[in-house]
């Protein structure tokens, strides 16, 4: 099935329009500035970096500009001139506040990414870019051991940690001879936590207490350690980026162990709802040192935590180790959190993190690559819902909406804020990217920073 093939041709043209609508509103620096203010004021949150965040700021913005050029052709040279304008604003902070981190996030290897995206169709950038490489090879190749018991997110995350670095450096490996033996050290940093030949492989990813987020930091909560399940903090992340690295070649055997060990641990705390299949957000430890099932939390329906991710991981590991059992539960997985949408378990934010599109980038990954029916009709669904968040009337026509919010107005039995948010991992180019990536068959090598392509 191709690309081409997904959507009705008129809801393919609605997706694309309301796309170039949203990405129009995001050329508006005062509108995006002005909401910023309002977001802080109201929920306490910043939505906004002024440094080279991807997933939040003028980096990521430069990167939705240079694929909407991509898609959009007869405009191209308009697209590109906006990446480049958000491209040199993110570049401009680095002046009074230096890069000093490495990830996808807010460092080094989000904003190689991005100019690596920008210089495929404009070599003015290609001279920057070899320069940041550089500059990349020397920090991974600083990267230290973390101490044993002092394990946390960040180390091995897409979002900030290892995975997200080495999905960074896989797409890059034959433009560069360096950034293959930074491929291998950051491979073997994440064999490290595997934990491979161990009776017990959870304890190498357990975090512990005091290195937890601050949400889960109450009191009585998780009192023994918990490992992350989320493909955006947790296990799922190396498990996809380790299956890349066996994809492109890296066929060591413990790669291929690590992989399975990882996908075991996954399907084992899989539970079933009427739905189907469905997985808990963490793993928590009991005082005894063993995993605790029966105290883990069910996720919801997201990129970032529950079965979408976790499914877009194993079906990774399944392509990579061309195995038909982890391709039939992630399928199963998937299939299952359709019915749980439909059936009114459907996000209540449009964004890539936790809402609709990421759902809809995760089944369009999923329409290409299996022969699942339902899928193909989920992408469907999801692309009309999308569009039924998005409001013309709203600043930049996409609105996030955050649950723990004290303030606002109840929703589905929340009470929650929903504000405007511009960026890509959360907001409305994040909207966009996924609208243009379901509606073209231009190829999104932007979402791999996700990890999903």
């Amino acid at each position: 099935m191709s690309d081409a093939d997904l959507l009705p041709e008129e809801l393919s043209a609605r997706c694309l329009s309301t796309a170039r609508t949203i990405m129009t509103r995001l050329t508006d620096k005062a509108r995006i500035d002005e909401a910023v203010v309002v977001a802080r004021r109201e929920t306490d949150l910043d939505i906004w970096s002024d440094g080279v965040s991807i997933y939040g700021g003028a980096t990521g913005m430069a990167m939705a500009f240079s694929h909407g050029s991509r898609v959009f052709r007869q405009d191209a040279a308009e697209w590109r001139m906006h990446a480049g304008s958000w491209l040199r604003h993110a570049v401009a902070t680095t002046q009074h506040t230096p890069i000093d981190a490495i990830g996808l996030s807010n460092g080094i290897a989000g904003l190689a990414m991005v100019i690596s995206h920008l210089a495929a169709d404009d070599s003015r950038y290609v001279h920057t870019l070899d320069s940041l490489r550089d500059k990349l090879v020397q920090q991974v190749n600083g990267l230290t051991k973390w101490p044993v018991g002092e394990l946390y997110w960040g180390r091995y995350d897409v979002i900030s940690g290892r995975s997200g670095i080495l999905g960074c450096l896989l797409s890059e490996i034959d433009k560069y001879p360096t950034a293959r033996q930074c491929v291998q050290a950051l491979v073997d940093d994440l064999l490290d936590l595997c934990s491979i030949g161990n009776r017990d492989p959870w304890q190498g990813w357990r975090i512990p207490r005091d290195k937890y987020p601050p949400r889960d930091r109450s009191p009585d909560r998780y009192l023994y350690g918990y490992v992350d399940l989320g493909l955006a903090h947790g296990i799922p992340g190396p498990m996809a980026a380790l299956s890349h690295a066996w994809t492109a070649g890296h066929r060591d055997q413990r790669v291929e162990c690590a992989i399975r060990v990882l996908a075991t641990m996954l399907i084992e705390v899989a539970q079933e709802d009427q739905w189907g299949l469905v997985w808990p957000r963490f793993m928590p430890f009991d005082d005894s040192g063993a995993i605790a099932p029966q105290k883990a939390p069910i996720a919801g329906a997201a990129y970032c935590y529950g079965g979408p991710g976790i499914c877009s991981a194993l079906l990774d590991a399944a392509e990579a180790l061309e195995d038909s059992s982890l391709r039939i539960v992630a399928v199963k997985g998937v299939e299952a959190m359709l019915l749980r949408v439909q059936d009114g378990g459907m996000p209540l934010s449009p964004g890539l993190c936790h809402g609709i599109a990421g759902l809809l980038l995760i089944c369009r990954k999923f329409a290409l690559r299996t022969d699942s029916e339902a899928v193909r009709a989920g992408v469907v669904m999801l692309a009309e819902e999308l569009l039924r968040w998005c409001d013309l009337r709203s600043p930049f026509v996409a609105r996030d909406y955050r649950p723990f919010q004290v303030v606002g107005t109840a929703v589905g039995g929340q009470r929650g804020l929903f504000h405007d948010s511009p960026g890509l991992l959360e907001g409305a180019a994040g909207v966009a990217l996924a609208l243009m990536s379901v509606a073209s068959p231009v190829d999104p090598q932007w979402a791999r920073a996700l990890l999903v392509e």
